[in-house]
């Protein structure tokens, strides 16, 4: 299992017992690394859904998306409705910053880097979230995944991600 950039070997409770890995989850710590994973999966053949509602997932991502198309054209299409507040993106952005609000600034970075690629993804992720059946991977953040089990979990390193975001600030 690879945590952290290191590679480290879970050795099972009964080791003699031969298993055949039936799940495999990935973990990250953001809703946006979450949305970057799903982003790089659609590119395999494996079916993967998403453990939480992709409605919960984007709701900030594409929020920052459509108060940058037209806020008030998007008005209801924008979920978090304190970003309603702002004048322009870059008020929203250097309150964002000044707020150390890294929820905020994440999703804008995420917008900046994925634009209109964040609708196609929403959409694929709502309708794999509707399978039940054969499932090869599941998609779910640290928060969302306690109590639950996998045969296989990989911790996807987005740590890092964080304290670059808060060292720009």
């Amino acid at each position: 299992q690879e945590v952290f950039g290191e590679t480290k070997t879970i050795v099972p409770f009964f080791p003699n017992i031969e298993r055949d890995i039936q799940s495999e989850c990935r973990i990250t710590r953001t809703n946006a690394a979450l949305i970057r994973e799903l982003d790089q999966l659609t590119e395999s053949t494996k079916l993967f859904k998403t453990v939480r509602k992709p409605d919960e997932i984007f709701s900030m991502s594409l929020s920052v998306y459509y108060f940058q198309m037209d806020k008030w054209k998007y008005k209801n299409e924008i979920t978090e409705k304190r970003l309603l507040q702002f004048k322009s993106t870059n008020e929203m952005k250097d309150h964002a910053k000044t707020m150390k609000d890294i929820e905020l600034l994440i999703a804008i970075k995420l917008v900046e880097d994925y634009g209109e690629r964040l609708l196609d993804l929403y959409d694929i992720a709502k309708i794999n979230h509707r399978k039940r059946a054969n499932i090869d991977i599941y998609l779910t953040t640290a928060h969302t995944s306690k109590g639950k089990e996998w045969d296989s979990v990989t911790v996807i390193d987005d740590f890092h991600d964080l304290l670059d975001i808060m060292l720009d600030a």
